[in-house]
């Protein structure tokens, strides 16, 4: 029941400046609220302030209009404010499995060299691994035991992530963390700050910063944590300062490089429900899930049109020196090779003829699977706009160099080898309908993050 009795408008008109602190404005607008708003409302202010002492009582949130500026120096509601921002669902993958044991470490990297001696071979004819008293289990594969120890160190590692990671990561991508609690974050970012925003998380939750990582998500991690090569899974804080009560200056451990990460990532209008968008994202976490082995991401569109365009991939490692399907999509971003806004709708009008399918085995009227002749075929059309949209001033010749070698790349980072193709085994990282979706995308995400740039 609203507040105020027989004649609320009194009432409110009365209220309202009362709590109303510099520019903060608790009851905003005329409408009326009943008490338990108002309660939910005040009792930080009233209470926790002068009770405890909570200075910070209550958290400083931007709005949605606000998180969709990349330059928080424009006005969210100008003409050229951008209209649309990114929801980031977050989970780390197979946990149940951490804590069971089955994921646990070999027992051979968590001893020092002298006890694991000790314990393979014992010591003058003492100790000694039996491998025959463990149905042929070798020393190398027995795995750390289950202990108070072991479960202590896996809630270290997941509080370490969710206390001191995740929230520096989202802020170096403009973005806003809602929360983080050990493996599972929640936050909201510009949209064209996405996926490299979740590319760093997955860096961060495993410890390990690879030479292969794209460079403006190195730049970003590295100005935040210390890595270290020899001793992946542990990072320290470079900003520890006057928040070191919080935030230690020691290295930390967190689950390490064999712990993966899997994120859905949804894009959405400023006005549209934000309900919806977050259940896009989560829905889009849930594609993810199901990417086989994991460790997967998938971004998902959703035009205030109605139209949406999705694709998942995994992040792989780089340790294969292979660019990933994120890798691509991160230096299309950053876009040093100066393509026009023009190129990935010039690229879409050229490969969609050629993997359209009506076959009853059509993925979303997509063809089904790859072929080496397919593969060659959108390498080459990539080939081709990239040397038309490159608007470097190189001379042609030059051009057409730079043209092949990105095509053949990212062909190969989205794709997989053409060579490869026909094996029975072959496992391409986008299918064709996510290949279509993938451009797709980046070309909504290119033009609301560009808008002068006409397609």
């Amino acid at each position: 029941e609203v507040l105020g009795g027989a004649e609320p408008e009194k009432f409110w008109e009365a209220l309202r400046p009362a709590f109303k602190f510099g520019e903060r404005d608790e009851f905003k607008g005329k409408q009326f609220y009943g008490a338990v708003t108002v309660i939910k409302r005040l009792w930080a202010r009233v209470y926790l302030k002068d009770h405890i002492g909570w200075k910070n009582w209550k958290p400083n949130f931007d709005s949605v209009p606000d998180i969709a500026q990349i330059d928080r120096s424009i006005d969210a509601e100008s003409e050229e404010a951008e209209k649309y921002y990114a929801v980031l669902c977050m989970d780390g993958d197979d946990m149940g499995q951490w804590v069971s044991g089955v994921k646990a470490p070999l027992l051979k990297s968590v001893l020092a060299e002298k006890a694991w001696n000790y314990f393979a071979n014992g010591k003058d004819g003492v100790g000694g691994w039996d491998p025959e008293k463990a149905s042929g289990l070798a020393a190398e594969k027995v795995q750390r035991p289950l202990g108070p120890g072991y479960h202590a160190a896996l809630s270290d590692a997941l509080s370490n992530f969710g206390l001191y990671f995740a929230g520096q990561v989202v802020e170096a991508f403009s973005g806003q963390l809602i929360y983080a609690g050990g493996d599972d974050v929640l936050a909201m970012l510009p949209a064209s700050r996405a996926l490299d925003c979740a590319h760093a998380l997955q860096l961060a939750f495993r410890g390990q910063l690879p030479p292969g990582a794209p460079q403006r998500v190195r730049e970003e991690v590295e100005g935040l944590f210390e890595f270290f090569p020899d001793s992946p899974g542990f990072i320290r804080c470079r900003r520890s300062g006057e928040h070191e009560a919080q935030r230690p200056n020691w290295p930390l451990m967190v689950p390490g490089p064999r712990a993966t990460a899997s994120v859905g990532i949804a894009i959405g209008h400023v006005h549209a429900p934000m309900q919806d968008t977050i259940q896009a994202a989560r829905d889009a976490e849930s594609v993810a899930k199901r990417i086989r082995d994991k460790g997967a991401f998938c971004l998902r569109i959703l035009k205030r049109s109605g139209e949406a365009a999705d694709f998942a991939a995994r992040w792989k490692p780089h340790s294969t020196g292979q660019a990933s399907v994120a890798d691509v999509w991160s230096e299309l971003e950053a876009n040093e090779d100066k393509l026009t806004g023009r190129f990935p709708y010039r690229y879409l009008q050229l490969v969609r003829p050629l993997l359209v399918a009506t076959g009853k085995d059509a993925d979303e009227g997509w063809e089904p699977r790859w072929s080496r002749p397919l593969i060659e075929s959108v390498e080459a059309e990539l080939r081709h706009v990239h040397y038309q949209q490159n608007e470097t001033g190189a001379p042609g010749e030059m051009k057409m160099r730079k043209a092949a070698d990105q095509a053949a790349r990212w062909i190969r980072a989205l794709i997989g080898d053409p060579d490869a193709a026909d094996a029975r085994n072959f496992h391409s990282a986008l299918t064709p309908r996510n290949f279509i979706h993938f451009w797709m995308a980046w070309a909504f995400v290119n033009r609301i993050s560009q808008p002068n740039e006409q397609p």
